[in-house]
């Protein structure tokens, strides 16, 4: 049996597990394009106005299973107000801006390349679509709203409560769908449809699994089948691993996916790393 990575930082976390509810007054975008740069930044502020944060204690870190969609559901259940984001190390802003930057890239090396498909749009009808996997109750969706405003997202949790609340939050966004299912399957998502996934913190819940490995080989799986083939990303932002652990991920998706370790956001405790569609 292989053994957990870093199964005690996870575990004591649930003792403080931060969890907050904010009001958010994001700035009025031009609709005439998505891209974004770094100089741009402090031009087109994302302000909270209210935060308020609450530390919960639901259960001891012997009885909490961090991979249980069970656990999840029951957590969400118990806090329907609450906005849980795993991660604040990393400001949902700097996601945002790398998710831009990202996609920016993507539209160049396709329109490159000349595929009929994209040879006719320009930066005005690139409408990509985005897959947020163990989505939760996290804000990033709103975040990424300000900052890509034709952006299409995916929200995909097996938390039926999650969903419900997410349902709510965005139902005057006809640009947003929430899925309730299996993130290590992702059975209603078509093959080579989704541009770019954002897993924020949920490879880091699979990892406390006694059968981790399994269950994040079958994600990858998934993630490669319906990520499109040579331009499709995946954007992990999780804990800081063993380099045992990256091989394994390496040797997992050696065929399917190319990663860069430690990219622009990374600190001492949290890591970005993308991994490209190979064809």
């Amino acid at each position: 049996m292989k053994c957990r990575p870093y199964e005690s930082v996870l575990w004591g976390l649930l003792l403080l597990l931060p969890t907050c509810c904010s009001t958010f007054t994001p700035s009025i975008m031009s609709s005439s394009t998505h891209r974004m740069n770094r100089k741009n930044l402090n031009h087109r502020h994302y302000q909270p106005v209210a935060l308020q944060r609450k530390h919960i204690k639901l259960f001891s870190s012997a009885d909490f299973d961090f991979s249980s969609s069970w656990a999840w559901e029951q957590y969400y259940a118990r806090n329907e107000s609450v906005v849980t984001d795993w991660h604040g190390s990393v400001p949902l802003q700097d996601i945002a801006l790398l998710v831009s930057e990202q996609l920016d890239a993507q539209q160049m090396q396709q329109q490159e390349e000349g595929k009929e498909e994209d040879a006719e749009k320009d930066t005005e009808t690139f409408n990509p679509t985005c897959l947020i996997i163990g989505c939760g109750t996290s804000d990033l969706p709103t975040v990424l709203r300000a900052f890509l405003p034709k952006l299409r997202m995916i929200l995909l949790d097996s938390s039926a409560t999650c969903m419900i609340m997410l349902r709510e939050r965005y139902q005057h966004d006809s640009l947003v769908t929430c899925i309730c299912e299996d993130a290590t399957r992702l059975d209603s998502i078509a093959d080579d449809s989704i541009d770019l996934i954002i897993d924020k913190g949920f490879l880091d819940a699979l990892l406390c699994s006694e059968g981790w490995n399994g269950l994040v080989e079958r994600t990858m799986a998934a993630a490669t089948r319906v990520l499109k083939r040579g331009s499709g990303k995946y954007v992990w932002i999780g804990y800081k691993l063993p380099q045992s652990t990256l091989d394994f991920m390496a040797e997992t998706t050696a065929l399917d996916m190319h990663w860069e370790n430690d990219c622009d956001g990374s600190n001492d405790n949290v890591a970005i790393r993308i991994g490209v569609r190979k064809r």
